[in-house]
């Protein structure tokens, strides 16, 4: 892929190579402020979640971070007490 493409849809799309490290700068830009809970499952985590993180801390936010197993209601349940 080449460098990032914006588009501004009902909601904002990037598209490239190395948006994953812009997140949190994407994230000031839409007003967004405070703390941020990145859910992933293992795989995801292992691939990008560090990378998004960083991205997160680096534009001033709070990162927590949880790991879910599956995708189940049980799942989203645990995530809404966070």
């Amino acid at each position: 892929m080449s460098k990032p493409h914006y588009m501004q849809l009902p909601r904002e799309v990037i598209l490239g190579e190395g948006v994953i490290g812009g997140t949190g700068e994407a994230c000031r830009r839409l007003g967004f402020a405070g703390k941020a809970l990145i859910v992933s499952g293992p795989k995801t985590r292992e691939i990008a979640g560090e990378k998004f993180a960083v991205s997160l801390l680096r534009a001033s936010f709070e990162v927590e971070k949880l790991i879910v197993e599956e995708a189940t209601v049980e799942s989203v349940k645990s995530v809404e007490d966070k």
